[in-house]
């Protein structure tokens, strides 16, 4: 009988404990979409919520979600403009993948590293000025009435023009292959033709005039942040649902049928899908 009653207390914290893991897990992800938002003191205390619930275990699994934790401080803060702590933060993320990462999952560690050098890099460029960084891999033309051509560094990693008038896609973005992080917010965009950004991860177009944007799959592979909300998409862009490795895709404020939300829904389980609100009506036919 007590064989049977220690094999029941085992099972039963085996349960509790994935439970609770599971819960840690969705409380990181829902920071992550907060950092996305830009509520930073929401997203941290999301986090600090989850490390509450980690620290109280000392498997593997807990130990990981931990350093991701971690990382996603960085990300905050890294966000806010406190590089300082960002630096702390992937560091320590980065000494734990170290310590539970094996050959075959060095990818996190590395792209840790790859942040830290990102947070040294990036320095003071300042909203709303027209200037490059000491390495001028990161532009920032915000604020700005951007017009003519933009000559611009080959090793270009990120490109920002909020508020800049801008009324067509600049061309001089194509080829650039280290770009990684491109916000074109609040300008006048009609339409937008992504192509020849193999690295690119973070995709801002929010608050244009878009009805249309494609994507070129064969040369833009590696999204995982992707904002079109607050313009005129009558459908989701059909090369969405091709990418797997999407972490969120923001649609709000669109005129989107919820039918194509769905269909994106269905075919991108495993990502965040940001979408407005649907009353149960009739749609028009065609």
């Amino acid at each position: 009988m007590k064989k049977y009653l220690v094999i029941f207390m085992i099972f039963s914290l085996q349960i509790l404990f994935s439970q609770d893991l599971e819960y840690a897990k969705r409380l990181l992800k829902l920071a992550n979409t907060n950092v996305w938002l830009e509520k930073y003191d929401e997203a941290s205390q999301l986090v600090d919520e989850a490390k509450k619930i980690l620290s109280k275990f000392n498997s593997w699994e807990s130990k990981y979600w931990t350093a991701v934790a971690d990382e996603t401080l960085g990300h905050i803060y890294f966000q806010m403009g406190n590089y300082d702590f960002a630096e702390k933060y992937y560091l320590e993320a980065n000494t734990k993948f170290k310590e539970l990462i094996s050959s075959t999952y060095k990818g996190s560690q590395y792209a840790t590293k790859e942040l830290i050098e990102q947070s040294k890099e990036i320095g003071t460029v300042k909203k709303g000025q027209k200037e490059l960084s000491q390495n001028k891999k990161i532009v920032n033309l915000s604020y700005s009435n951007v017009t003519g051509f933009l000559n611009l560094p080959q090793d270009l990693e990120s490109f920002v023009a909020e508020n800049s008038n801008l009324n067509k896609f600049p061309a001089e973005l194509y080829g650039k292959k280290n770009l990684k992080i491109l916000v074109l917010s609040n300008n006048r965009l009609n339409d937008a033709v992504l192509r020849e950004m193999p690295n690119l991860e973070y995709l801002d177009l929010s608050n244009n005039n878009l009805s249309n944007v494609q994507f070129d799959l064969a040369t833009i592979q590696n999204l995982k942040f992707v904002n079109l909300s607050s313009n005129r998409l009558k459908k989701v862009p059909i090369e969405l649902i091709s990418m797997k490795d999407l972490k969120l895709v923001d649609l709000r404020n669109n005129q989107i049928p919820f039918s194509e939300i769905a269909n994106l829904i269905q075919n991108l389980p495993n990502t965040t899908i940001l979408f407005d609100r649907y009353e149960k009506v009739e749609e028009e036919e065609e």
